[in-house]
């Protein structure tokens, strides 16, 4: 990091100390409040997820929120234990769309009824900022607000974005147990990566963070100083991903997160962070059940856009098995979960005869 960027960003890290401390002592009533939470099953589980689905009918944000997700490379120059773009790893095929590449995902996106357009990658510097601008002006220019996904970069990157039109961006803290960070994210300082999220709120984005649920190591204790961190940071877009070993990392051979804590987690983001607005990720690490995340008070899901013979080699989670729903049950998940779905979603499928756009044809998935 850079003289200027330490310089600007040590106030930052002060209060992400505290942010961070205060979350790790949290009161042994509030604690055992949310852990009996996160393991509740059956019955009470059942009732834990008509609670989070009451919050978010009250803010709200009962309709369905389908954004597309560009991959736009799997270059990363981080070496995160549980990723299968770690640096580390010279077995997976790197990509890097070109501007061409991406605008033209860009144009096909906007004639979907998609409104949002999420650019994600990995830490990949290559990719320079004005370059990423020039799409982000693009898709403005198209009627989509942006979320960028594309790690902790320069704070002069951040402004650059922010000025082109870009209205969010996320970085995950992954969990606040200081080891377990550590021994996740190799070379990474906690307390510098909720500085970035601070500085990025300042400077006008809407801010994402989120956690993962079953690392290694980890306790129904962590996820609850997770969940209260959550509570205090109030991000705007607030998520959770279960654990799943990816074949290319050094997590190989651990075992995988549990699902019915990963979505009880879900259900405690929607109720905690309560607010107008908030979005919830039904991400699908959860697999067949991810649906259930949506019965959990999630709100969100992703359109792939990735280009397929790319999309393969974009490898975050695992090598295979990646699930995936079409565009054409978008709905069918929506009104399942008794949300409203994006009225304008795929109209341009529906009124064209035998359309078999690439972009249709993609599916969901976070």
């Amino acid at each position: 990091m850079s003289l200027s960027n330490r310089l600007l960003l040590r106030s930052y890290e002060e209060r992400a100390k505290e942010l961070l401390g205060d979350a790790r002592a949290s009161s042994r009533s509030l604690r055992e409040s949310i852990r009996d939470k996160l393991l509740s099953r059956g019955e009470r589980q059942s009732a834990l997820a008509v609670s989070a689905r009451d919050a978010r009918r009250r803010t709200g944000d009962n309709g369905l929120i389908v954004r597309a997700s560009l991959e736009l490379s799997s270059f990363c120059r981080q070496r995160c234990s549980f990723c299968g773009m770690t640096a580390a790893n010279r077995e997976l095929p790197r990509y890097r769309m070109s501007i061409s590449e991406m605008e033209r995902v860009v144009e096909q996106v906007s004639e979907l009824g998609v409104t949002d357009l999420h650019l994600a990658s990995g830490e990949d510097w290559g990719t320079g900022a004005e370059t990423l601008a020039e799409v982000i002006k693009r898709a403005v220019s198209s009627g989509l607000e942006v979320t960028l996904a594309t790690g902790q970069r320069r704070v002069a990157d951040y402004e650059v974005w922010k000025d082109a039109g870009a209205a969010r961006y996320i970085l995950k803290i992954e969990t606040t147990n200081p080891a377990i960070f550590e021994a996740a994210r190799t070379g990474t300082r906690q307390e510098t990566r909720v500085a970035h999220l601070l500085f990025l709120r300042d400077i006008g984005f809407k801010i994402g963070s989120g956690v993962i649920s079953g690392l290694p190591g980890q306790t129904v204790d962590d996820l609850c100083d997770d969940i209260v961190f959550l509570s205090t940071l109030r991000p705007d877009m607030a998520s959770v991903s279960r654990f799943l070993p990816n074949a290319q990392s050094q997590y190989a051979g651990e075992q995988e997160g549990d699902p019915d804590t990963t979505l009880n987690f879900i259900s405690l983001l929607r109720i905690e962070l309560s607010c107008p607005g908030l979005r919830i990720p039904a991400g699908t690490t959860l697999g067949r059940r991810q649906s259930d995340a949506l019965a959990h008070g999630a709100n969100m899901v992703s359109l792939h856009t990735t280009p397929e013979e790319q999309a393969d080699l974009y490898s975050a989670d695992r090598i295979q098995e990646r699930t995936m729903t079409k565009l054409q049950d978008v709905r069918a998940l929506a009104l399942d979960a008794g949300m409203a779905p994006p009225a304008r979603l795929g109209l341009r499928l529906h009124s064209e005869a035998g359309n078999t756009d690439a972009v249709g044809q993609h599916s969901v998935r976070h």
